[in-house]
C-alpha cells in the first residue's frame, strides 16, 4: 500500500511539473495574449539609430611628376575584399628631388620606399609614416640613385582607405 501512494505522489508531482513547464508558469502576472509595443531607443539614449557610413578619400588622379603610388581600398578586393595596388610610373633621378605625399582614414600607415632595378631591387630609400586625417607631405628630399622605385605599405590594419604617392618636384 505505502508503494501504490509513492508511485503515486511521484505521478502526481511529474504530472504537476509537466503541467507548469508546458503552460509556461512564470512570477509575472498574465497577459491578455495581445501583443505589446515596444519603443525604440532615442538618439539622446546613446543609441545610434542609423550607422553613418564610413568617411571615403578622394583619390588623385595621376598627378604632375608622379613616379610611384600605393593605393588601399577597402572593398576593391575579389568579393569586396581589401586590397592594396601598387603602381610605378616614372623613375626617380639622382639629384631630383622628389617627396612622399598621401592621405588615408583611420590612425595611420607607414610606408617605404624601395631600389626596384634589376640587381639592386629591395634597397631602402626613405621611409615614414602618414598620420590619417589631413594630406600629409615628407618635405623634398633627393637621393643618390637613379632609376625604378617600389612604394609599399607596410600595414593596413590601422587603417580604412590610404592613397601614398612620391612625387618629382622641385624644392625652389
Amino acid at each position: 500500500m505505502a508503494f501504490r501512494l509513492r508511485i503515486r505522489a511521484v505521478l502526481l508531482g511529474s504530472a504537476v511539473a509537466l503541467t507548469l513547464i508546458v503552460t509556461g508558469c512564470s512570477a509575472e502576472p498574465p497577459t491578455d495574449g495581445a501583443p505589446t509595443q515596444t519603443q525604440a531607443p532615442s538618439p539622446s539614449d546613446g543609441a545610434s539609430v542609423t550607422p553613418s557610413p564610413a568617411p571615403t578619400l578622394d583619390v588623385p588622379a595621376t598627378m604632375p611628376g608622379e613616379i610611384a603610388r600605393a593605393e588601399f581600398s577597402p572593398d576593391a578586393g575579389p568579393g569586396g575584399t581589401p586590397q592594396t595596388s601598387y603602381t610605378a610610373v616614372s623613375a626617380v633621378e639622382d639629384g631630383v628631388p622628389f617627396e612622399v605625399t598621401g592621405e588615408c582614414v583611420g590612425d595611420s600607415v607607414d610606408y617605404e620606399v624601395l631600389r626596384a632595378a634589376v640587381g639592386d631591387s629591395g634597397t631602402l630609400l626613405v621611409s615614414g609614416t602618414i598620420e590619417c586625417g589631413t594630406l600629409n607631405s615628407s618635405g623634398f628630399m633627393s637621393a643618390p640613385y637613379s632609376g625604378p622605385v617600389q612604394l609599399v605599405l607596410k600595414s593596413t590594419d590601422d587603417i580604412e582607405q590610404a592613397w601614398v604617392a612620391v612625387v618629382a618636384g622641385t624644392s625652389g
